[in-house]
């Protein structure tokens, strides 16, 4: 893990973890961290607010002395998710005509019926809704950005900012009523897929906008490239000179089968596989029919080209197959999920809204 080699190069390695049902220490995710927080909230959410996280990351760098030996901090925040409970006040830029009533914190039943209508039912999220639901996930985003700030702030006043490589990015998006589809973990549209990475190289180095596109696969790359740490052998990803100069390349996305979903309709209770070939975007279904989107001309997917360019479709099916016999297995998933179990935090994942 990243974590294991910057302990090994050196590194004090710190974690602040605000979702504890996937990234608690029961999945081995703490690997090579000296300090790894990943403790419970209080209802109505299952996770800490993120200005707790913001709070606990502060306290870490503060308790630590860096100048003999530099850290690496693994900060987590869950604020845009569902519950979508965000304070009032973040609400108001987006929303401003929003009741007092309308923006009182709701428990995640709530929130988890809401989806179950909108992604297996298939009942459309009316204007009313959707609005009142994107205004509070809005509202989430922009509260968490003021807790990033804060910590940038204190990294800022106590001299740490500079030399730091800070990323910024997140595991999913979430979708707010497109394709009928409302949270995450259901369909691979780019609400849900499409996510932030944001690098600040130490000291300046470089600023600008790349337009490659990116995966988290090029995360570790990026940081041991800036460090001047080896890569190890076979790491797949790209440095940001790579982005920058290499040739246009595939980039994998995959929704994993998931047993807690099985008695879903197709196809929320399959395997969905993603290529990215510059501007177009195939998704694979083992029983579904494909989608094959141009999101240079069609960004909110809305044409489905499959049918009309079978030859592409076929390309990128074999593109897909050659890439699964390339990667090497890490588990054997039917083993670790058999179809009368489910993972040890099967409740944990109950409470934050991933299981029924």
């Amino acid at each position: 893990t990243m974590a294991e080699i910057l302990r090994e190069a050196g590194y004090r390695t710190g974690a602040t973890i605000g979702n504890h049902g996937y990234l608690g220490r029961e999945f081995q995710l703490d690997q090579g961290f000296e300090h790894y927080d990943a403790r419970r909230g209080s209802p109505p959410e299952w996770y800490r607010k993120a200005n707790v996280i913001t709070d606990e990351a502060m306290r870490w760098l503060t308790n630590h002395e860096f100048q003999a030996r530099p850290f690496f901090l693994f900060v987590n925040y869950m604020d845009p998710h569902h519950p979508y409970n965000p304070p009032p006040s973040a609400v108001a830029q987006f929303a401003p005509d929003l009741s007092a009533a309308q923006l009182t914190p709701r428990e995640e039943a709530f929130f988890r019926e809401m989806m179950m209508e909108v992604n297996v039912s298939q009942e459309p999220l009316d204007e009313d809704r959707a609005y009142w639901v994107t205004a509070r996930y809005d509202g989430e985003i922009a509260a968490m950005d003021g807790q990033i700030g804060r910590l940038l702030a204190y990294m800022q006043a106590t001299g740490l900012y500079d030399e730091t490589l800070i990323i910024v990015t997140s595991d999913h998006g979430e979708g707010l009523g497109e394709h009928l589809s409302l949270g995450h973990c259901f369909r691979m549209h780019e609400p849900a897929l499409a996510v932030p990475l944001i690098v600040k190289l130490p000291n300046r180095s470089a600023v600008g906008v790349r337009t490659a596109r990116t995966s988290h696969v090029d995360i570790l790359p990026i940081v041991l490239d800036v460090l001047g740490l080896d890569r190890p052998q076979g790491l797949a990803g790209r440095t940001l000179d790579e982005l920058d100069n290499a040739p246009p390349r595939e980039v994998f996305a995959t929704k994993a089968y998931d047993h807690r979903m099985r008695s879903f309709p197709r196809p929320l209770n399959q395997l969905q596989s993603v290529v990215y070939r510059d501007d177009l975007k195939f998704v694979e279904y083992p029983a579904a029919p494909p989608e094959l989107y141009d999101l240079d001309a069609d960004p909110l997917e809305l044409t489905n080209l499959a049918t009309e360019r079978p030859e592409v479709v076929g390309d990128f099916a074999a593109t897909l197959k050659n890439h699964r016999s390339a990667s090497q297995r890490l588990y054997d998933l039917e083993a670790a999920f058999g179809e009368d179990g489910e993972p040890a935090a099967g409740e944990d994942l109950r409470n934050l809204g991933y299981a029924q």
